[in-house]
C-alpha cells in the first residue's frame, strides 16, 4: 500500500540492494542525512508484491549493481503494484540505453554513483516531492523524463526522426503513436496487443513500420529518436 507523498518529511522509504554495503551506505544517508522513514530494506530477490502492497511505502530507493531483464521487470512490477510509489533507481554508471530503459520500465529518478552523495540527496528530496529527476551525467533530456506515461505520445502527427545525421519529419499513424506510448511504459508485445484488442503478429507489424521510420533498431532507441534524443 502506498500513499503520494506530498511532503519530504512524511515520505517512508523502501531501500532495495543486493550489496551489504551499499545498502548499509545508503539505509545511515536516509536515517542521519534526510528526515525520510526508513521502513524496509530488502534484496532483490525478496521483493514481492506481498511486501510492497501490505507495507505502507511511499518511495523506494533501488540500487542496481547488474542491469538486465530482471531489473527492469522489479521497476516494472514495483510501478505495476502500486502506481503512486516514487522510485529512485541507483546506477554504477552513467549510461544513456541504460537509463533510457529504466526511464520507460516506470522509474522516476535515476541517480548514477559517478555523482556526489548531496547530488542523491537532492534526488531524493526532488523524487519524494513528487519531481522527476535524472542525473546530469545520464545524459537523458527533460522532454523523455517528462513524456513518460503520458496519455499521449505526441499532440502532433509528427515526431522528429534522425536519417543521414539529418532530422527529418517522421509521420506516424494513430494507432503507431498508440504503441510507441505502450513501448515507452515497458509493455510487452503480447501486453501491447491485449491492450489494444490486436494480434501479436499486428502489433510487431506496426512496431517494425515504427522501426523504419524512425530509423531504430530497438524499441529504446525508437522512443528516443521519437522524443526527439534519438543518435546515430
Amino acid at each position: 500500500m502506498s500513499r503520494s507523498a506530498t511532503e519530504h518529511d512524511s515520505a517512508r522509504v523502501a531501500v532495495i540492494s543486493d550489496h551489504p554495503l551499499t545498502a548499509y551506505a545508503l539505509k545511515k544517508l536516509i536515517e542521519e542525512c534526510t528526515p525520510l522513514d526508513l521502513v524496509l530494506h530488502v534484496t532483490t530477490g525478496s521483493v514481492s508484491r506481498e511486501i510492497f502492497t501490505q507495507t505502507p511505502i511511499d518511495f523506494v530507493v533501488f540500487e542496481v549493481r547488474s542491469v538486465g531483464p530482471f531489473e527492469h521487470q522489479i521497476v516494472q512490477n514495483l510501478r505495476a503494484w502500486s502506481p503512486q510509489l516514487r522510485l529512485l533507481v541507483v546506477l554504477l554508471s552513467a549510461n544513456l540505453e541504460e537509463a533510457a530503459r529504466f526511464i520507460e520500465s516506470g522509474a522516476d529518478s535515476l541517480w548514477t554513483e559517478q555523482s556526489s552523495v548531496s547530488v542523491l540527496l537532492r534526488a531524493m528530496r526532488k523524487t519524494t516531492l513528487g519531481q522527476r529527476w535524472v542525473d546530469p551525467a545520464c545524459e537523458v533530456t527533460s522532454t523523455l523524463l517528462e513524456s513518460n506515461r503520458s496519455p499521449q505520445v505526441a499532440a502532433a502527427p509528427v515526431v522528429p526522426g534522425h536519417r543521414a545525421g539529418v532530422t527529418q519529419a517522421v509521420a506516424l499513424s494513430r494507432r503507431e503513436r498508440e504503441i510507441l506510448q505502450l513501448i515507452q511504459q515497458g509493455l510487452s508485445n503480447q501486453q501491447i496487443a491485449d491492450h489494444l484488442y490486436l494480434s501479436v503478429n499486428t502489433v510487431k507489424n506496426h512496431m517494425s513500420r515504427i522501426f523504419t521510420k524512425l530509423s531504430a533498431t530497438n524499441r529504446t532507441q525508437a522512443v528516443l529518436k521519437a522524443m526527439g534524443t534519438g543518435r546515430e
